[in-house]
């Protein structure tokens, strides 16, 4: 536990991809070792070296994980990350819950959705989408009506409804 930063640090800087893979495998697997003020060393992995294939295994796990260890950290967290402008940190808010199933927080769910919803970057858009299809596992009806309620793209609507319509 001693060590657990800092071979994680260490595998991040390395140039090979899978280095950064054996870090987020670390990461998810002694997520009881989080300290609070590893948020911000969660940020710097999802700013530096960002593919999305990474940033969605910190966003969700690491940083789900983390806010549910410290939920007092969470507003200030989502407040700074999505009004960042960097795409990853914003598209870290909408999936940071994926993992949550009934412990889903929707009034935030559906906040971070409505302040993204008009974002042009499709990585945002399918965030969106990936988050409700998520959800929709949970409670079907919230993604419904919200997706009947709110204009969001048609890409985040196909992503959002794709389990609700194959029942």
């Amino acid at each position: 536990a001693e060590q657990f930063e800092h071979v994680v640090r260490h595998c991040w800087q390395e140039p090979e991809r899978e280095y950064q893979y054996l870090a987020l495998d670390l990461l998810i697997k002694h997520k009881r070792h989080y300290l609070p003020e590893q948020i911000d060393w969660f940020e710097t992995m999802i700013t530096d070296r960002s593919w999305w294939d990474t940033v969605d295994l910190l966003a969700s796990h690491a940083v789900g994980s983390y806010l549910l260890s410290y939920p007092d950290k969470r507003n200030a967290l989502l407040d700074r990350w999505l009004n960042s402008g960097h795409l990853w940190l914003q598209r870290s808010c909408l999936i940071y819950q994926l993992k949550y199933k009934e412990q889903t927080d929707a009034d935030v769910l559906a906040q971070l959705i409505l302040d993204l919803k008009d974002h042009p970057d499709f990585f945002i858009k399918k965030a969106i989408g990936w988050a409700l299809r998520e959800y929709s596992k949970i409670n079907p009806t919230f993604v419904l009506e919200f997706v009947d309620q709110y204009d969001i793209a048609t890409l985040s609507q196909k992503e959002a409804l794709r389990h609700i319509k194959k029942k």
